[in-house]
């Protein structure tokens, strides 16, 4: 396969060359075994309160596709990829229970970043109401 042939794979184009007749590709998945592995080098915000409204968050990194999948906690997330520098996804008040670190990374294929941490933090505290001045 040529590189002009592989930049089109990881574009999302697939070239077929032969003819194809009452046939589907279905799955086809091709991972060009020569590219290095994406990495994640930063998540942008990387914290928010736990419950908080819904959030863009952007992940930093090298070597993104548009196959790429971000895997937040172990669980594919919805991902928008940008550049092959950047994919986004949105952290939903329901991505995280409990306050603490969860681990983010991108997918692509077979190979994965080194995590991220996303930090979920305790809400702030309702403020207590003034007391009426007699």
């Amino acid at each position: 396969m040529t590189t002009e042939e592989l930049d089109l794979l990881r574009d999302g184009t697939v070239p077929i060359d032969a003819p194809v007749v009452n046939a589907w590709v279905v799955g086809v998945v091709i991972v060009d075994s020569s590219a290095p592995a994406p990495t994640l080098t930063s998540l942008s915000p990387n914290t928010a309160e736990l419950g908080s409204a819904v959030a863009l968050v952007t992940l930093t990194g090298t070597g993104f596709t548009r196959n790429s999948v971000i895997v937040w906690n172990g669980g594919d997330e919805p991902t928008d990829y940008v550049s092959p520098t950047q994919v986004t996804t949105y952290v939903r008040p329901s991505t995280a229970s409990t306050p603490g670190g969860y681990p983010v990374l991108v997918r692509d294929g077979p190979r994965r970043t080194a995590p991220q941490t996303f930090t979920f933090t305790e809400p702030a505290p309702p403020e207590a109401p003034e007391e009426p001045e007699e």
